[in-house]
């Protein structure tokens, strides 16, 4: 069976819930709820929204249960654990956004974490992919494979293994656990900022603006990616990247 689901593009969103839910737009973006609860004005611009898209969650969950119990079974001899988070359209949802320039400023921390022979600039090179550092990191060994290996899907499943494989709607997304994505931030924080979880609480809640030092987006990126991969694993719900 062929389904298309809708895409969206606006920034760079965390969400954590079920896929139900995500593809059938049952949910609401952080600046959307900002907007809501301030009066402004906010509108949701999709790069690829046919009429055809399925949004009904009556018709989407059995597609949904459908592709898990695939990925479930070619991942079969890698991860023995059961694939069976809830997509019921009660489940509850979490968001928020770290916004590119944090999420990039991260990717630089871990990778310059990784690499202290290198010299750390103060500011996101504007060719940050052509970073020396996330060279390293990314294109070979890393400690943090679970973030520094372009994962947009974070299944709440225990292993350790990155892959790449079809999404729900078709397009290919590297895809990665929860469970390690939680424990590797935990690794970082411990050998960097060592900070607690109430200071965490405290980063989330900084102003963060473009064009702000790489150590700064970083903190508040590092504090809404924590926070999230702990709520895909105390809830056992997946977590994505939405943009």
């Amino acid at each position: 069976m062929s389904v298309v689901l809708g895409e969206r593009l606006l920034g760079l969103d965390i969400y954590v819930g079920s896929f139900t839910r995500y593809f059938s737009g049952d949910w609401e973006l952080a600046a959307a709820r900002v907007a809501r609860e301030t009066g402004a004005t906010f509108s949701v611009v999709r790069q690829h929204d046919p009429e055809d898209a399925v949004r009904d969650p009556e018709q989407l969950r059995p597609i949904i249960l459908q592709w898990r119990t695939g990925l479930a079974e070619a991942l079969s001899k890698l991860v023995p654990e059961p694939f069976d988070w809830s997509e019921e359209a009660d489940t509850p949802y979490f968001t928020d956004k770290p916004a590119w320039d944090g999420y990039q400023s991260l990717l630089l921390w871990a990778a310059y974490e990784e690499h202290p022979e290198l010299h750390r600039p103060d500011h996101i090179p504007e060719d940050w992919t052509n970073d020396a550092a996330i060279q390293l990191s990314m294109g070979g060994k890393t400690r943090y494979p679970a973030l520094l290996s372009n994962v947009e899907f974070w299944l709440p499943v225990p292993f350790s293994i990155v892959f790449d494989a079809d999404s729900p709607s078709g397009k290919k997304i590297t895809m990665a656990s929860s469970y390690a994505l939680a424990q590797q931030l935990r690794e970082l924080n411990d050998r960097t900022w060592k900070v607690t979880d109430s200071e965490m609480d405290h980063w989330t809640r900084q102003n963060f603006e473009y064009g702000a030092p790489i150590e700064e987006g970083a903190r508040f990126a590092y504090a809404l990616f924590q926070r999230h991969a702990n709520l895909s694993v105390m809830h056992r719900l997946p977590m994505l990247l939405d943009y």
